[in-house]
């Protein structure tokens, strides 16, 4: 991340019209400001049909700027009668009645844990509540456990924090009524490692939040660092000498009303890149991996949970290759996979690259796969795949970590 706390990871961020949205964003109001900008620039193309009409002395053009008008009109105030409903009930909490409780995500046995992958959601609208002690304990014991888990194959050199704070004060887009935060700390030293240990540990988190029915929303550019910062250091979680915040991640209860803008764009980014985008079988990015046929078929399961994975604008930066190695009477057996990153992003990437390996893990789990996750320098990655030695392999995407199956792990 740069001095701002903002990590780049598009050209277009450095533009002035993205500065300018990114201070929008901080004051709470961005998320209702298009409808209501919409409606009166519509209600604006309105007046001036209607006025050019009553000028026309052609009836049948007559008729057709009156009903354009009038149509555009109504769509316009449409557009600000939900805005203004959108402040009132979801900014000033002006609804007279509870909303309902949460609903676990996992409630019966026929639903595993790719059902849980594929419908989990980005909470952009929280319960203006705090969570219950029950619930909050559920979550900071998962957060013991993931790193717990963690611990003794972490790729990062240094330990990370998950650290939870109750600020309303930190200011966040595009989620709104967050006030309840798991924020991932690690050294101030920038460590790769440290950054893809932030995703895989949170991401468990996410999902066991999830399946209990707490809404969660991961926050990377959307969050202002500052007011991170501060929130963290009145409580004392924060040295700024030895600490950096890697991510931020909200947690709460979903709210069943959401600002219109967050809906649409909710709708627009819910959709992923097709497998055959993220999964190749050769280290050039050429050729698709073909995950219905042996030995790719056991691992069908685990690509699609990886693909539904959450990024940063979901913008989906890792990649896959899967490699293949003659086994014994010349069959083809799954050696490794190995994930690359697509952009340059020194925060948001690896974090994405962490979330996607969490996935995996937890996928070949659920199908009874046994691996482990490795760094390989490029001559093990030529020499386990068969890669010609000729060639060199790209350098971007660049590499990040292999899963290597654990009956391949052991003989090595």
């Amino acid at each position: 991340m740069g001095d701002d706390g903002l990590d780049i990871q598009y050209a277009f961020e450095r533009s002035r019209i993205w500065k300018i949205k990114t201070r929008l964003q901080h004051t709470g109001w961005l998320q209702f400001a298009p409808p209501l900008v919409l409606g009166l620039l519509w209600s604006m193309v309105s007046f001036i049909l209607l006025q050019i009409t009553n000028d026309s002395g052609d009836k049948r053009f007559h008729f057709i700027l009156q009903f354009m008008g009038n149509a555009v009109g109504a769509a316009g105030g449409l557009l600000l009668l939900v805005g203004v409903c959108d402040i009132l009930i979801i900014k000033f909490h002006l609804w007279p009645f509870p909303e309902p409780p949460p609903v676990p995500k996992k409630s019966n046995q026929t639903e595993d844990v790719f059902h849980l992958m594929r419908h989990r959601r980005s909470c952009r609208s929280f319960q203006p509540r705090s969570l219950d002690n029950a619930d909050r304990n559920m979550i900071m014991k998962c957060v013991r456990d993931e790193l717990k888990q963690h611990r003794h194959k972490s790729f990062g050199a240094q330990p990370i924090r998950i650290e939870y704070i109750k600020a309303p004060s930190i200011r966040v887009w595009p989620g709104v009524n967050a006030r309840e935060f798991l924020i991932a700390i690690g050294p101030a030293k920038y460590d790769l490692g440290c950054v893809i240990d932030v995703g895989r540990v949170l991401q468990g988190v996410v999902l066991n939040a999830t399946e209990n029915g707490l809404g969660t929303c991961w926050i990377g550019p959307g969050a202002d660092q500052k007011s991170v910062v501060r929130a963290l250091t009145e409580e004392g979680k924060f040295d700024s000498a030895v600490d950096h915040v890697v991510v931020v991640c909200a947690v709460g209860y979903p709210s069943m009303f959401m600002p219109l803008s967050l809906r649409v764009g909710r709708i627009l980014l819910t959709n992923r890149l097709p497998l055959e985008e993220l999964f190749f079988d050769d280290p050039t990015f050429r050729r698709h991996l073909d995950i219905t046929k042996a030995p790719f078929d056991r691992f069908s399961k685990c690509c699609e949970g990886a693909r539904w994975s959450p990024s940063s604008l979901n913008a989906q930066p890792v990649r896959c290759v899967g490699v293949a190695d003659a086994g014994a009477g010349g069959e083809e057996q799954t050696v490794r996979f190995d994930f690359y990153l697509t952009t340059a992003s020194r925060y948001y990437a690896p974090t994405a690259l962490g979330i996607w390996l969490r996935q995996w893990e937890i996928g070949c789990q659920e199908v009874s796969i046994k691996g482990r996750l490795v760094i390989l320098a490029e001559d093990e990655r030529r020499a386990r795949g068969g890669s010609d030695n000729s060639t060199a392999l790209p350098k971007f995407p660049r590499y990040g970590v292999s899963w290597v199956m654990e009956e391949d792990a052991k003989t090595k």
